[in-house]
């Protein structure tokens, strides 16, 4: 993107923030409202103390990515939900209990709402969630047709409900809600409501069950309003999915590009068998999904650290392509001298603290290594490394020699 193109982006960011201000406070929003352009959110605060933000990013692409007979309606139901504090959640839960809904997300997103809660000073973010595969989570939401409010443990705490009673009572509702199935060349199948709900429809096994796959149910939700569905051993359907889900990707909100299959009632992590002909395809689809969590999250870290005022390296994720094998991996860079937090990936390669390259290795035979890994809190995963590998552990990688 050039100079001029970033001006214009700039331009019509700000236009569009204004514009969203605008339109909470002819509806009644009485916090202060600044924008601030970014990081492209809006900073919100009462009586002097910042209380908040919203970030822009998400709306903003949906906005743009509708027609323009849709983007009223669209402004409209962000405007509803960004005034929901004014109404707030019922004090008892059986008054609750019938717009309990469960919605699916990636971790990481999680993990970017926590970091941002605490750029803005506003202590431990505490949103329970079960995990839906490796990268994927349900939550809870309160849904009104004017807004949908995050349920957090101290709501839970309130109720004296536990996650897993008021996740039943979610379940039970999304069922009783009528959805629209399609099936395409009885090969790929997904739900096609739009109501911000299909990706949830993942919990409805019963109806999974009824569907006539060949082989074990594989599932994929590359965005909230996406829900693919094919058996493990149907090529065209797979080949359905993986083209789905490369145009779901692309549209606003996108989650996760990895399949899960139902395995004794849970869905589990899934991964296209190695020598299968569609293998790569799907491969490449999930590096480029979890690279792009590991960049937002390094991101966030930095500005993290800069108001921590500490030097961490926040070590990225690349891409590369495997002319042998004709294959793609992931790779990081460990170097000398600082403390550094690494992105779990396929390879790491060692750089000495004169910039000089050592050789690379996969991320399996590092952890194997003598060497201190200290897990951390983050998701995607990230480890702490302060020091550097000694001589006799290149030896034993066979990245230098012995002698």
């Amino acid at each position: 993107m050039g100079i001029f193109d970033r001006f214009l982006s700039t331009k019509s960011e700000r236009k569009f923030a204004l514009m969203v201000i605008d339109r909470l406070k002819k509806s009644g929003d009485k916090r202060d409202i600044r924008y601030e352009g970014q990081s492209f959110r809006l900073l919100l605060s009462e009586n002097g103390q910042p209380i908040g933000y919203a970030v822009l990013r998400n709306i903003y692409d949906e906005f743009h990515a509708t027609g323009k007979a849709d983007q009223e309606k669209v402004l409209s139901s962000y405007v509803r939900s960004a005034l929901s504090y004014l109404k707030g959640v019922p004090v008892d839960f059986a008054d609750a209990r019938p717009d309990i809904l469960p919605i699916v997300r990636t971790k990481s997103h999680l993990e970017f709402m926590r970091l941002r809660a605490m750029l803005e000073g506003q202590g431990t973010l505490n949103i329970p969630h079960t995990d839906l595969g490796e990268h994927l989570c349900l939550i809870l939401v309160y849904d009104r047709p004017e807004s949908r409010i995050f349920i957090d443990r101290a709501q839970l705490e309130q109720w004296s409900t536990s996650f897993y009673e008021a996740l039943e009572a979610a379940r039970e509702n999304l069922s009783e809600i009528e959805f629209a199935f399609a099936s395409v060349s009885d090969a790929l199948y997904a739900s096609l409501t739009s109501d911000n709900y299909d990706s949830s429809r993942i919990l409805l096994t019963d109806m999974v069950d009824e569907l006539r796959l060949k082989g074990d149910p594989i599932a994929m939700l590359p965005n909230p309003d996406s829900l693919l569905l094919t058996g493990s051993k149907d090529y065209d359907g797979l080949r359905l999915m993986l083209d789905f889900a490369k145009e779901a990707l692309a549209e606003p909100r996108p989650m996760y590009a990895l399949p899960l299959k139902l395995d004794d009632e849970q869905w589990q992590t899934w991964s296209v068998p190695d020598g299968h002909s569609l293998s790569n395809e799907f491969r490449v689809l999930r590096l480029h999904s979890l690279a792009s969590d590991y960049s937002e999250q390094k991101e966030l870290l930095e500005q993290l650290f800069e108001l921590e005022r500490r030097e961490v390296n926040v070590a990225a994720v690349e891409i590369s392509d495997d002319k042998k094998t004709k294959t793609v991996f992931s790779y990081t860079i460990w170097k000398e001298g600082q403390e550094t937090l690494l992105p779990v990936t396929d390879q790491i390669l060692f750089v000495d603290s004169k910039s000089k390259t050592i050789g690379n290795t996969s991320w399996k035979s590092v952890q194997d290594l003598d060497v201190l890994l200290e897990e951390t809190e983050h998701y995607p995963p990230r480890f702490r490394v302060r020091g550097f590998p000694a001589k006799e552990h290149f030896v034993k990688l066979g990245l230098v020699s012995g002698a």
